[in-house]
């Protein structure tokens, strides 16, 4: 393992997970587990004089509970589903693993549930960089995808934001596909905690159409959005009940940054902006059933964007060439 000398180490039920902390000099801090995926499982920044909580994290995160429930999963080499864990690739059939037995689909890639043993911090405080290889960090040790990949995520903190800069390298000589996404689970940021501030928090997205579902795949067809789903006009989360896949985002302008925000929420007094650059073309707005917190997940593609792709549509789905290179970035970003 390369890693710094300066990581903390935490021992919870029976089983050990090494986390490494990032902080400002302001005193935002973002702790990651490299063990549970290279997960962002929290992240804190002092906004008016107080310290915020940005994403929520289970309790038992750092135990034997599921990677994709708390922080900020990583969603690699495809984002949410794949339905039937299996597409066809260049006249080949590849089969995905699912997470429970009897599972229909596979769902949200292949890196996220594996321990990431190849990071290391940079020699300031503010960043730790993390990389993955399908071909020798696959949890069982076999590549179910139609060629390899290299995944470099680097987490760098300031006063104010958290940029999360993701590199993907193609060291085949054939064409490889892939999608990308996060899942951050964000907390009320300041307006208390548990369903009722998660209520009262305020969502923003300028989606304009959404994917129609069936049994949590698209079906193909784009609808307006309305009703529920419609938040370009800052709406309370109140008791909705939102799983879906928002597309059709505004052209995009990027400042000079490079990003452009596109969603955000506000609880209290604070407003956590996510910030994309124009790879990242859907937004999955969830509320998970305990309602502690709120998903907001930027996708360069929406689910199951193999099998979209194959019925002509135009989604997203990347396909690196031989030595080719992608980046991607994603930034939370925390204001008054």
């Amino acid at each position: 393992m390369n890693r710094s000398p300066d990581y903390d180490v935490v021992i919870l039920a029976g089983m050990e997970y090494e986390t490494v902390e990032i902080r400002s000099r302001g005193g935002a801090k973002a702790t990651i587990c490299p063990g549970k995926g290279f997960n962002c499982i929290g992240l804190e920044f002092r906004v008016a004089g107080e310290q915020i909580q940005v994403l929520h994290a289970e309790s038992d995160v750092l135990g034997d509970g599921s990677p994709t429930r708390s922080g900020m999963p990583v969603l690699f080499p495809f984002p949410n589903r794949i339905a039937g864990a299996n597409f066809d690739w260049d006249g080949d059939t590849y089969e995905i693993p699912v997470t429970h037995p009897g599972d229909t689909n596979a769902i949200h890639g292949l890196v996220c549930r594996a321990a990431w043993t190849d990071w290391e911090r940079t020699i300031s405080e503010d960043a730790v960089t993390g990389r993955f290889r399908l071909s020798s960090d696959a949890s069982d040790g076999v590549l179910h995808w139609p060629g390899d990949l290299e995944l470099r995520l680097t987490y760098t903190i300031t006063d104010d934001a958290l940029t999360i800069s993701s590199e993907v390298v193609n060291p085949e000589e054939k064409p490889v596909p892939f999608g990308m996404g996060f899942h951050p689970y964000f907390a009320p940021l300041g307006a208390g905690t548990g369903p009722e501030a998660v209520a009262a928090c305020h969502v923003q997205c300028d989606a304009t159409a959404y994917w129609v579902l069936e049994d949590s795949i698209p079906t193909g067809e784009k609808r307006p959005v309305a009703g529920k789903r419609d938040l370009r006009r800052n709406p309370s989360v109140g008791d909705r009940e939102l799983d879906d896949i928002l597309t059709d985002l505004p052209a995009f302008v990027g400042g000079r940054s490079g990003l452009m925000p596109r969603a955000t929420l506000t609880g209290g007094a604070v407003t956590l902006s996510l910030n994309c650059d124009e790879s990242w073309r859907d937004v999955v707005v969830f509320t998970p059933p305990n309602r502690e917190s709120i998903a907001i997940e930027p996708y360069t593609c929406p689910t199951d964007a193999v099998h979209l792709t194959e019925q002509g549509e135009n989604v997203g789905w990347q396909v690196l060439g031989p030595g080719g290179s992608w980046v991607g970035t994603v930034q939370l970003r925390v204001s008054a």
